[in-house]
């Protein structure tokens, strides 16, 4: 059966809520409990995942920039999730130092 296909299944359906259950309804990378999706974190199980190893809930931000992550590992010229992450580690390290947070203030 085509993976796409297989989504559409009563069997990944309840995978799909179980594994949304476990997780709070929230996507396990931000928090966020918007748009959420169930990703695969390996295919060799399809239909027969493991829902505590094989899923994981990602808001669908975060599933885009999981999928981007594993292109860069496969096309090295494509800009991955880490690159976005060390630009905000970037502006969040000249925001603190443009407003230090002074001891017994």
């Amino acid at each position: 059966m085509e993976y796409r296909e297989y989504l559409k299944t009563d069997t990944w359906n309840e995978k799909r809520k179980a594994r949304l259950k476990i997780d709070g309804h929230r996507c396990q990378m931000c928090g966020s409990s918007h748009c959420l999706e169930v990703h695969h974190i390996t295919y060799r199980n399809k239909g027969h995942e493991n829902v505590w190893k094989d899923l994981v809930t990602l808001c669908a931000g975060c599933h885009e920039k999981v999928h981007r992550m594993m292109n860069r590992l496969t096309a090295p010229d494509r800009h991955g999730w880490k690159d976005t992450l060390s630009y905000a580690e970037q502006g969040r390290r000249q925001q603190a130092d443009q407003n230090p947070v002074h001891p017994g203030y």
